[in-house]
């Protein structure tokens, strides 16, 4: 996973976001990926998830690769939804 990825993947979906922090890794820890999404976007997003997600799924919206993977397969397409 890397910045590039992560906003093709929200694009797909979508999903307009403010901006993605990279903090890279070192020798102690790995690479990790932020995403700031405003709050008019979260609100939407945990609207159109139907009860799935909530505002707490937004207090860390990252981490290594493998769970801002699954962070952004769990979030709901915003294509075609009206705000």
């Amino acid at each position: 996973m890397n910045t590039r990825k992560i906003k093709s993947a929200l694009n797909k979906k979508g999903i307009p976001f403010m901006r993605i922090d990279v903090q890279r890794g070192n020798s102690v820890c790995e690479t990790e990926w932020f995403i700031e999404f405003t709050e008019g976007t979260i609100c939407d997003l945990i609207a159109a998830s139907n009860g799935e997600l909530s505002k707490d799924d937004f207090r860390y919206p990252g981490g290594d690769a493998e769970n801002v993977a699954e962070f952004i397969e769990i979030l709901p397409s915003l294509k075609g939804v009206s705000a």
